[in-house]
This record gives C-alpha cells, sequence and structure tokens, in this order.
C-alpha cells in the first residue's frame, strides 16, 4: 500500500485535498477536541463520492466516564457536569476542548448525512497506574462481570459513539451539477 501523510488542521482540510475524494473518511478522537466540530462536519462532504464510507468516533455525555468523574471531581467545578467532563475526558488533565454529545445531538450534528448506525462502545474497565506500566488489571466491579453483561454495560454507558455515514442521495444528485 501507499500512503500520502497531511499534517493539517481539520478545520482546513479544503486547503490540502482540492477536489479529492475518498472510499473511507474515518476520524477517531479527533473531531471531539475542535473547538469547530460542525464545521469539520459539514466540509466532508466535499471529499466523499457516492460510495463513501464515513466512520468517526465522539465522545459520549451518558457515559460510565463521564458519570464516574462528575461523581468523583464535579465538585471542582460547582457540580458543572460538562466543565467535569471537559476536564477529566483525557489522561492529560485540563483537555482545553473536549464536546461530549447525546443522541439527539448525534442526529443534528449530522443531519446533512444519512445516519446507516450509531453504536456505543468503550468502558475503560483497567487500573489506571498499572495500565500506564502495560498491566490490564481490571478494576474490581468490572471483574465480576461477564463478558455479556460487559459487552452490554458498554452499549449502554460507553465513552465512545461509533456513527456510521454516507452522504445523502441529495447531496450526491447536487455534487453532479457542481
Amino acid at each position: 500500500l501507499k500512503a500520502r501523510f497531511i499534517l493539517a488542521n481539520a478545520e482546513e482540510l479544503e486547503q490540502h485535498l482540492k477536489g479529492e475524494t475518498f472510499d473511507l473518511i474515518y476520524s477517531f478522537g479527533v473531531i471531539h477536541h475542535s473547538p469547530n466540530p460542525e464545521k469539520i462536519i459539514s466540509s466532508l462532504k466535499q471529499f466523499c463520492h457516492k460510495d463513501t464510507r464515513i466512520s468517526i468516533m465522539v465522545y459520549s455525555f451518558v457515559s460510565f466516564k463521564t458519570l464516574e468523574a462528575w461523581l468523583k471531581y464535579g465538585y471542582k467545578f460547582n457540580f458543572s457536569f460538562k466543565k467535569s467532563i471537559q476536564f477529566y475526558a483525557e489522561a492529560q488533565l485540563g483537555c482545553p476542548v473536549a464536546y461530549t454529545y447525546n443522541k439527539k445531538e448525534l442526529k443534528e450534528l449530522f443531519e446533512d448525512y444519512k445516519i446507516l448506525r450509531i453504536e456505543k462502545s468503550h468502558i475503560f474497565p483497567y487500573q489506571i497506574e498499572p495500565y500506564k506500566k502495560h498491566q490490564y488489571k481490571k478494576r474490581w466491579f468490572f471483574k465480576i462481570l461477564s463478558d455479556d453483561v460487559f459487552s452490554w454495560l458498554e452499549s449502554k454507558l460507553g465513552w465512545h459513539w461509533l456513527i456510521h455515514l454516507k452522504l445523502n442521495s441529495d447531496d450526491i444528485a447536487q455534487q453532479h451539477w457542481v
């Protein structure tokens, strides 16, 4: 396989990819850290053809991680859910931008696309200090769960929204006339 790597601001991709289209547009852990995620989402259309698949991951507002951070540290932010989550969203504390979304907000964010599937995934079950040393030790409350129960819990309280999209047929028709 051949690859071309481009270092660019996701809000300004059109400056680097003029006239190019792709079979797959994939973003994992990027867009929710942009000051203007809606600008990025809107601009993706110009890089699509009729068969382009788009797969994006953004953080979930309703998740085990958001609830845990709010319960543990919310008092530091006068129990502001959004501020607590933004501060504790990443391993490096104090992330300047970290948006989270509920399902309704996702549908609004991607209203210009045909949503093929939305699912939740990823509850980080490990103890942090051993994890940093590449030791995967589950916290006690995750150890007692069966794999089936843990998978179900992830589908309800996962930290990651996984959104699979493609262009609306109206957008495809419009592109032929441009």
